[in-house]
């Protein structure tokens, strides 16, 4: 930027060259003077167009920021969902099987109680669809116990039975 005395200088300059009265050293005073305005003029450009994409820039940091945040919360939220299915399956499979084989035909005896109560005609079967009972519970004790195991492992590929 010039100073005072410059921009006056410049002002006078100007003057005489308007109405025509300039001397050739004052034109080459003049054209250095203005040479040095459009020196200027260009840094203050290249200046604007820096800020310009440096303002470009920032905006998509930010926006990539909050992306990344969002991915992060969607992350730590199906981590901890994990971790409360991967506790919810220990439970199950603990439940299951925690009564000893005991308990198993104590459920076998029940089942077959309780059939033969409801439905007399099926006494005969009734043993039989008891132990399809417990089977199909047997099976559903090794699907959680599987799932648990790949759960724990991080490698879920289970996909749970409708």
């Amino acid at each position: 930027m010039t100073t005072q005395p410059e921009q006056d200088r410049l002002h006078h300059l100007l003057d005489r060259l308007r109405r025509g009265v300039i001397l050739p050293a004052e034109a080459e005073q003049l054209a250095g003077h203005v040479g040095e305005l459009e020196q200027q003029l260009k840094d203050q450009a290249a200046t604007d167009q820096v800020a310009s994409r440096a303002s470009q820039v920032i905006t998509a940091m930010g926006a990539d920021i909050r992306v990344a945040r969002a991915e992060r919360d969607r992350y730590w939220t199906a981590w901890q969902s994990a971790r409360i299915r991967v506790t919810d399956a220990r439970a199950e499979v603990t439940r299951l099987i925690a009564a000893p084989e005991v308990d198993r035909r104590s459920l076998h005896a029940q089942h077959v109680a309780a059939l033969t109560d409801a439905y007399p005609d099926l006494r005969h079967t009734a043993d039989h669809i008891a132990n399809l009972i417990l089977g199909v519970r047997d099976e559903h004790v090794r699907e959680l116990e599987q799932r648990v195991a790949e759960l724990t492992a991080g490698q879920c590929t289970h996909q749970p039975t409708p």
